[in-house]
């Protein structure tokens, strides 16, 4: 059983050398950020050179961000590929969705037309599902309509007519529990 066998030789002989593998192994672990935010599939021991693939999924009411390693982002896929080479750390970083995030900060279409002779709508699209106050004011501030409306879907579509109003700038907001959007209404 010694890698190095020594005799004499008195004879003829054929002697076979046997080998046994030597796997080596990867422990691929994995976590959520923030706790409960999401699942993961995919970790556990790999051999060298083998693929790899991490998947993250979202629980309700969050979205995924990235995959991290040391604080380092390596993936923006839910899905992550890779092949194993050595032990690795990493992190599935998901976001809450709440409120009507992102639309403020886009060019999405929130009022349509806009200008308008006071009867328009509001479409927008995201994952909030809830309560909606809007509230439409002057430029001075004195609210000329005010109501709530439940948002159940994806996609947002309401209609507004605000009948006989003056010509001028209006705004509107749009208010969850965490978040208020106001964008301006050009009556003409």
């Amino acid at each position: 059983t010694d890698a190095a066998y020594s005799f004499t030789a008195t004879a003829n002989r054929t002697l076979v050398a046997n080998f046994i593998a030597n796997t080596v192994s990867y422990t691929i672990s994995a976590s959520v950020n923030p706790i409960n935010s999401g699942t993961i599939t995919g970790t556990g021991d790999y051999n060298a050179d083998e693929t790899v693939t991490l998947t993250a999924t979202a629980n309700t009411g969050f979205t995924f961000i990235n995959w991290t390693e040391d604080a380092i982002e390596v993936s923006t896929d839910a899905a992550y590929s890779f092949t194993a080479t050595a032990n690795r750390t990493l992190v599935a970083n998901f976001q809450i969705i709440d409120g009507i995030s992102g639309f403020s900060e886009t060019n999405s279409t929130i009022v349509y037309p806009n200008p308008n002779t006071g009867q328009f709508d509001i479409n927008f699209e995201s994952g909030y599902f809830g309560v909606l106050s809007m509230k439409i004011y002057c430029i001075d501030g004195s609210i000329i309509k005010e109501f709530k409306v439940t948002k159940t879907t994806k996609k947002f579509l309401y209609n507004i007519d605000l009948g006989k109003v003056a010509n001028g700038t209006y705004y509107i907001d749009i208010t969850t529990s965490k978040e208020k959007v106001t964008k301006p209404i050009v009556i003409q």
